[in-house]
């Protein structure tokens, strides 16, 4: 069956700058960086259900790995439109943040009690990189290849990921040789089915 690539697989997107964190919404993601600057998403690294057992993990560890560094995904209101969406079916903590996703749950409005993706701009040593619509929409791409690699099949990605590597690497947070790896697999057991954007 052809889907509509990217956006198929997303139910509804709310635009986010005017929402308050606490009052509209709580982050519910996480990053920790080992001592190697190795980024993870907490609930990949402990291998738990992300909401059910997260936060009694995070206590732990920062006990007991004084090195490794543990936050929220970072959520900086740009000046650019920021949106959070809705995608159909449950969120992939592990997929969404090495593909630069943090995720929400959603206080009040239509969504309520919903978990949502947003695209956290990148900090690196207290600067916000500038970022472009775009690129987050690439972004997405990744997420949602990874995330539904029976139903999507994205070969123009595909393409991309050959051609130019090294851009593709400079915008994701996680390890991008692991995620070209994984899609790398996920293209390999397609048999010829194109679907775009």
């Amino acid at each position: 069956m052809k889907k509509d690539g990217v956006f198929h697989f997303i139910e509804d997107w709310v635009l986010a700058n005017d929402l308050v964190d606490g009052i509209d919404f709580k982050i519910v993601s996480f990053l920790l960086e080992d001592d190697e600057g190795h980024l993870y998403s907490a609930h990949e690294y402990y291998h738990i259900d992300p909401i059910k057992e997260l936060q009694q993990k995070i206590i732990q560890h920062i006990i007991h790995n004084e090195h490794d560094h543990i936050t929220h995904t970072p959520y900086i209101v740009p000046e650019r439109p920021l949106f959070f969406y809705k995608m159909k079916g449950h969120v992939n903590f592990a997929h969404a943040i090495p593909t630069g996703f943090g995720v929400v749950r959603m206080l009040r409005g239509p969504w309520e009690g919903e978990y949502l993706l947003y695209n956290y701009d990148p900090v690196f040593d207290g600067y916000v990189v500038e970022w472009d619509t775009l690129y987050e929409l690439l972004l997405l791409k990744i997420y949602v290849q990874l995330t539904y690699p029976h139903e999507q099949d994205d070969r123009l990605l595909e393409k991309r990921i050959e051609s130019d590597p090294m851009q593709l690497s400079q915008l994701l947070p996680g390890n991008a040789e692991v995620i070209f790896k994984e899609l790398k697999a996920i293209y390999a057991k397609k048999k010829g089915k194109v679907y775009q954007f």
